[in-house]
């Protein structure tokens, strides 16, 4: 399976927002975002109140959508 384009930059966006974390919570993701803890969390599958940072960035990714034709 081939990576999304979109994944990288998004990926590379959160470590600039998140350096050195591999797990964020609801309000980091929510800050992060511009949402509020509450939206992150019915938007995305955080469990314990935490995500992977790759699994965010993946699932954001495929949000975007392809741009490529």
């Amino acid at each position: 399976m081939r990576e999304n384009e979109n994944f990288r930059p998004i990926l590379e966006r959160l470590d600039e927002k998140a350096p050195g974390v591999e797990l964020l919570s609801q309000t980091q993701v929510g800050k992060i975002l511009g949402i509020c803890r509450q939206t992150a969390a019915k938007r995305y599958p955080f469990h314990d109140g935490y995500i992977n940072k790759v699994a965010l960035a993946r699932m954001m990714a495929k949000e975007c959508g392809s741009t490529r034709r």
